[in-house]
């Protein structure tokens, strides 16, 4: 029998999965729940443990490490070319 490799599984398009501890949790990271990925609008605690809360989900009690999703910042690539036109 072949081992899978241990992937992170897939995000929201645009995200990368990360697993943190609640420290490290930021607002607008993305959390799954049963498919359905929840964006976390603030939280309040230390960094111990950490209560997320959601725009259209209850909070959630954080005590050691979770999944989240962040979106995937893009840089544009060095020599990259961008033209612009003057406003009228």
């Amino acid at each position: 029998m072949s081992q899978q490799k241990k992937r992170t599984p897939r995000g929201p398009l645009g995200t990368q999965g990360h697993v943190v501890s609640p420290g490290q949790i930021k607002i607008g990271d993305m959390v799954g729940f049963d498919g359905v990925f929840f964006e976390i609008t603030s939280m309040s605690g230390g960094t111990a443990h950490k209560a997320l809360h959601f725009r259209d989900r209850e909070p959630i009690t954080v005590c050691g490490p979770l999944l989240v999703f962040r979106k995937i910042e893009y840089t544009p690539v060095l020599g990259e070319m961008v033209y612009s036109r003057p406003s009228a």
